[in-house]
């Protein structure tokens, strides 16, 4: 890890910076959820279930490591809201308020982590029982051989459900519910099956059953006007869906003391970290890990960041060279100066701005990872005592 005295304060700038947005996204809402991503065009838009809920650790991280006592106010409010959109069969919504597309699998998932901590916080019986009908609601829908195929994003199967994998198992921690055990198990095994030789994951595209070949005019001309999205951002795999998987693979793996998912996920890990070391990160990939794209993903830039601090905790020395490679790319990616508190602080979709991965857009789960990876590294730098209480999820 960087040792230099210098770099400590400009971590903290760039943390304090990132907070103050994450609070700027939330008021901007009148609900208590977080805006999903402020947009040159549209201004913030509405309040995000899904990553609002994985928001709350963040910000109780911060509670945590800076006693801002407002942070914790301010993951009750999302944690309360989170409630109030529950269905009755203990799914969660997808997509942002006023563009609900119905129960959503990964959605969910990402839900289950907010709604955990809140409850190791609290210790209020609510937090714990909507998460386990949540996750009930989950193993109701998997599949026997540990995928999700249905309520998943465009109706796909995709290997970065190793994040929903991941918080089923910390739920059966806190439940002791073996069916939870069970399907987190289930999806890490049929996950490992995904990995190909060089480590590259098939079906984190989030519309892998298209191959890469891209769309006819038809679903180019709707994904350009009715998202705003280049086709590619739909048949390629982005940095950041990969980094979901393997998070959520490691993660899961470190919990069930299940060498071989380790083992496949580290294989991953790794051959991004020679990638940044040569200073050739890609925002896509491609089998063999071909790049797909000349714009970096700041947000899978920062998810990655998180991974190797996490694997640096078990001292792997190449992981904390990568994250420190990582560290210093995003600082200089990061606009901490503006008058604007809509962009200062904020961390954008591409790098450049017009990139693949939402381009003039800022999106907030791009803030919540930079968040994590900027407070993992200031613990492991200059505040160990704070390692044992962190819950980077």
């Amino acid at each position: 890890m960087i040792q230099l005295e210098s770099e400590i304060p400009r971590l903290q700038d760039h943390l304090s910076a990132t907070v103050d947005w994450l609070k700027e996204a939330q008021d901007s809402q009148r609900d208590g959820g977080v805006s999903a991503l402020y947009s040159l065009a549209r201004g913030w838009h509405s309040s995000y279930p899904e990553t609002t809920g994985y928001i709350i650790p963040t910000m109780l991280n911060v509670w945590e490591a800076l006693a801002d006592e407002g942070c914790y106010e301010r993951s009750v409010a999302m944690a309360q809201w989170l409630l109030g959109l529950q269905y009755a069969d203990g799914a969660f919504p997808g997509d942002r308020v006023g563009r609900s597309s119905g129960p959503s699998v990964f959605n969910t998932g990402q839900i289950l982590f907010g709604l955990i901590r809140i409850y190791q916080v609290t210790r209020e019986s609510r937090y714990l029982d909507a998460a386990h009908r949540a996750g009930r609601w989950l193993v109701s829908v998997q599949d026997p051989d540990g995928a999700w195929r249905a309520s998943d994003y465009l109706g796909k199967t995709h290997t970065y459900n190793t994040r929903t994998a991941w918080p089923l198992l910390l739920l059966h921690q806190e439940t002791q519910d073996p069916e939870l055990l069970r399907a987190g198990e289930a999806n890490v095994r049929w996950a490992v099956t995904r990995a190909d030789e060089t480590g590259f994951f098939s079906h984190c595209a989030f519309d892998p059953q298209d191959n890469g070949h891209g769309y006819g005019l038809g679903a180019s001309l709707a994904a350009i006007l009715l998202t705003r999205n280049w086709p590619a951002f739909y048949t390629k795999a982005s940095l950041h869906a990969i980094a979901y998987a393997i998070q959520g693979l490691l993660e899961s793996a470190w919990i069930l003391q299940d060498d071989v998912a380790e083992a496949t996920a580290r294989r991953a890990a790794r051959v991004l970290g020679d990638h940044v070391l040569a200073g050739k990160l890609a925002g896509w990939y491609g089998p063999g890990w071909k790049p797909e794209a000349r714009s970096s993903c700041l947000t899978g830039v920062a998810q990655m960041c998180v991974v190797w601090l996490r694997m640096a905790e078990r001292h792997d020395e190449r992981a904390s060279a990568a994250a420190d490679a990582a560290l210093r790319f995003l600082c200089d990616s990061q606009n901490i100066r503006s008058t604007n508190p809509a962009i200062r602080g904020a961390l954008a979709g591409s790098r450049p701005f017009y990139g693949l991965y939402h381009p003039f857009r800022y999106p907030n789960w791009a803030a919540k990872f930079w968040a994590d990876a900027l407070l993992l590294s200031l613990a492991l730098k200059s505040q160990p005592e704070l390692l044992s209480r962190l819950r980077v999820w």
